[in-house]
């Protein structure tokens, strides 16, 4: 198996606010390990020719000059990974959070670049403070981990890794030509377009971020999803309900990656940054407890909690909920029998409704 590097950096700004980009354009150059000398030289020799001391995408104001430049590198032989998000269309304020919405989008480049390259090694130009920097290191190991992929991510700064700065270069040319900067974009985007395999645009006609359709049987549990959709429409002015916020966000993950299930724990922390703060408890009473109450389909199991795709979600939500709830049955049986027999306490069936009464009787002490 081929070994892989891969260098992000975007184009854009991840900031939903008045006078902010209104696209955000994030790519990687990936390039095969055996290559990299190969490829290090060729970006040497392209300094010394274009005589430029740092690659960078603003810095190169004439087309013809930058075509030039682009042509030379598209020698080096390495392949392009992009998301093109158009932020207007996005649909959730939780993506209007800049570093949340900073790490989904990180997260989802990675998985895409793992799930087409395997074996890669990624590096990352630095976003934020140092503390951010780790908690994003984090959040995509854990995220990637969790998927079967074993990564190993770098963040620093583009002017200690000449590849970032190679992607800087590319992301920012194929941004602009994305959006009609240039006399001639088609002439870059073609020159590109053979070494470009993964190439997302958001939102995606609903695979991602924008609301799943009702009756698409894009899941197997679909009506799981169109009800949350209906109770996110009809409490959407409720901005400081907790019960809201989780069930915003159970539902985008369920779009982003059908397969997550989600820690209580990371659910805490998403509501702590919008000021709602709650304990475990707090949140499986007040929240979960009552989303289910109020028909929502929230299932869990050792994993986390997560709206159920898949008939195989469901199935493991029951065998979770039934694995829980026997052992403790059993016990209470148990307990009750033994008092009822050996002590002057006769009527232990009282204390209990008929219809727990029943569930007793079918339960194998």
């Amino acid at each position: 198996m081929k070994n892989y590097l891969a260098y992000i950096d975007e184009s854009g700004d991840p900031v939903f606010a008045e006078g902010a980009s209104k696209t955000f354009f994030i790519g990687a150059v990936i390039i095969d390990k055996e290559k990299y000398p190969e490829i290090s030289d060729l970006f040497d020799k392209l300094k010394r020719t274009f005589r430029i001391n740092e690659l960078k995408s603003k810095q190169i104001r004439s087309f013809n000059r930058r075509f030039d430049i682009c042509q030379f590198l598209c020698r080096a032989g390495f392949q392009i990974a992009s998301i093109h998000v158009k932020k207007k269309l996005l649909y959730g304020e939780w993506f209007e959070r800049k570093q949340t919405f900073y790490k989904y989008i990180q997260r989802l480049l990675n998985h895409e670049i793992y799930r087409v390259f395997g074996s890669v090694n990624v590096s990352i130009d630095k976003y934020g403070s140092p503390e951010y920097q780790a908690s994003m290191q984090r959040y995509l190991e854990n995220k990637l981990q969790a998927e079967l992929f074993t990564p190993e991510i770098l963040i620093g700064p583009s002017s200690q890794v000449d590849f970032i700065q190679l992607s800087d270069f590319i992301v920012g040319t194929i941004r602009k030509a994305l959006e009609g900067d240039f006399d001639d974009n088609d002439k870059l985007l073609q020159l590109f377009r053979p070494m470009w395999p993964i190439r997302l645009q958001l939102p995606d006609q609903g695979s991602h971020v924008k609301p799943v359709p009702a009756g698409t049987g894009i899941a197997e549990l679909q009506a799981c999803m169109d009800e949350a959709w209906l109770y996110l429409e009809r409490n959407k002015r409720k901005l400081n309900d907790p019960k809201l916020r989780t069930l915003e966000y159970l539902y985008y993950v369920a779009i982003d990656g059908k397969n997550d299930w989600v820690y209580t724990q990371e659910i805490l922390a998403w509501l702590r940054g919008l000021g709602l703060e709650l304990s475990e408890e707090q949140f499986r009473n007040e929240v979960t407890a009552s989303l289910r109450d109020e028909g929502l389909i929230i299932v869990g199991s050792r994993k986390g909690i997560k709206i159920p795709w898949t008939a195989e979600d469901f199935r493991e939500y029951v065998v979770f909920s039934v694995n829980l709830a026997l052992p403790v049955l059993r016990r209470l049986k148990k307990a009750m029998t033994f008092v009822s027999t050996n002590t002057s306490f006769t009527d232990v069936k009282s204390l209990v409704s008929d219809e727990v009464r029943n569930i007793l009787n079918q339960v194998d002490a």
